[in-house]
């Protein structure tokens, strides 16, 4: 971009630099839990942003002034480049994301702004109204807003909006990730450049004479849409690395949490012999009480009242899985004064293997726990119901919540402060309903909490 100091360019690059670190913070705002602290900030890397693009001005009259027209472009071309880090330094500073995710975001702001500086520069003022900055400064202004603001709702709707901020996402922060993001960054300017130099300057002799009037009207077409096609190319690209990597993060968690799950379920096993014994146990106070003397048996029936009341939390049911998770989740109410009740009418889990269907329940239950513990004693209450209808099992878990449900994308988000953690909780519920074509609906209705997962018997 070559310009004179004027007033319309004043405010090009004034606008120019609004433009493009709004565009960016469109791929961030959606991450950002406390705006106060970002003012400030922001104010004073917006003061030190236009000191900056005032600049330029002095800059390109010293380019001019080089001994060829090849090193005024590559001296103009290093100030874009320039330009563009300082954004990404500044969005660091201002959000404190990781270097890799504000990058990425960052670059498909500038993305956005290169496809509105094509439609702006080379279709409105190069082709179809040279003169309308000049003539027209409002209007042109108005025009420019409304290309940028339509630029960015829908870079919001169909980019921002869809990528999640994960801290530590896999590799993004990584030496070589960096690497190609600065190249992928100084390449596309190098695209962006030489179609604007060929739309503005590569064609002059052509422009001499009405002559030519086709050839130049269609290399000018196809240097303006190269540059919105590279650029969404190269947003594309950009939105699937991130989408692709953080896909790949949530399967490995998934994983993970899976694992960790098969070791819980092997522990719990381990509880049920203790139970067992405590049951063995049981039966042999129960005789010693029947012919101790009379000091002793108030000393045996405490013991054996206290073993009478661990067992109303043992379930019984036909399925061992269903036993040992029930009864684990039992005892952990009991201790947190957690009224737990459970009603198994029928159920067949056999299609259901041994460790999915313990990653179901125990997701399922320990949301519900975590949920009612920070409540009065009296709303304490979990209710877990058990039925097969027609072909289908239906687990319906209830618990009381007076807060207020929030999805995003489809998703459920947690009230827990590592959300990306612990919300896959409900995700891989849903995740292993899906697996044996089944379904989870969740509802919130009187202050009551419903989870319903249907599984095939």
């Amino acid at each position: 971009m070559r310009m004179e100091l004027t007033p319309v360019n004043v405010i090009n690059q004034i606008v120019a630099w609004f433009a493009v670190t709004i565009l960016e913070m469109i791929f961030i705002i959606d991450n950002v839990p406390y705006w106060k602290s970002v003012i400030p900030k922001w104010i004073a890397g917006n003061a030190a942003g236009i000191i900056f693009v005032l600049l330029y001005f002095p800059y390109y009259d010293l380019a001019k002034f080089t001994a060829s027209r090849q090193l005024e472009t590559v001296m103009i071309y290093i100030w874009w480049i320039v330009f563009y880090f300082l954004t990404i330094l500044l969005m660091r500073w201002w959000f404190g994301l990781s270097i890799g995710q504000t990058m990425v975001r960052c670059i498909m702001g500038i993305c956005l702004f290169a496809i509105g500086n094509a439609v702006i520069q080379n279709f409105i003022l190069g082709l179809w109204f040279p003169e309308l900055a000049e003539k027209d400064t409002m209007l042109y202004l108005l025009l420019y807003t409304a290309c940028y603001f339509l630029l960015g709702a829908t870079g919001y709707f169909f980019f921002a909006r869809n990528m999640r901020l994960v801290e530590n996402l896999y590799g993004i922060d990584s030496p070589m990730v960096c690497g190609f993001l600065s190249i992928l960054l100084i390449f596309a300017n190098i695209v962006w450049d030489i179609s604007n130099g060929i739309f503005k300057h590569g064609i002059e002799p052509l422009m001499l004479t009405d002559k030519y009037n086709t050839i130049v009207s269609t290399v000018q077409y196809f240097c303006a849409f190269t540059s919105v096609v590279f650029s969404l190319f190269v947003l594309g690209i950009l939105f699937l690395f991130y989408r692709i990597t953080y896909l790949r993060q949530e399967e490995n968690m998934l994983q993970y949490l899976q694992n960790e799950k098969e070791k819980q379920y092997e522990y719990s096993k381990q509880n049920m012999e203790v139970i067992n014994q405590k049951c063995h146990d049981l039966k042999r106070q129960i005789q010693a009480l029947r012919f101790s003397r009379d000091e002793e048996k108030e000393k045996l029936y405490q013991e054996t009242q206290s073993a009478a009341d661990f067992f109303d939390y043992v379930v019984k049911t036909d399925n061992e899985i269903l036993n040992t998770i029930l009864t684990e989740k039992g005892l952990i109410c009991h201790n947190k004064r957690i009224r737990l009740t459970c009603t198994v009418n029928g159920g067949d889990f056999n299609r259901i293997s041994v460790i999915d269907l313990y990653t179901i329940f125990s997701n399922a239950l320990d949301n519900a726990i975590e949920c009612v513990e920070k409540y009065e004693e009296e709303k304490k209450i979990i209710a877990v119901n058990i039925s097969q209808i027609g072909k289908m099992n239906c687990i319906m878990i209830e618990n009381y919540f007076d807060g207020e449900l929030i999805f995003q994308n489809g998703q459920l988000l947690t009230s827990k402060e590592d959300t990306y953690y612990h919300g896959f909780g409900v995700r891989s519920i849903q995740m292993l309903s899906k697996k044996y074509k089944g379904d989870m609906r969740i509802s919130h209705t009187n202050h009551t909490f419903s989870l319903q997962i249907m599984l095939p018997a």
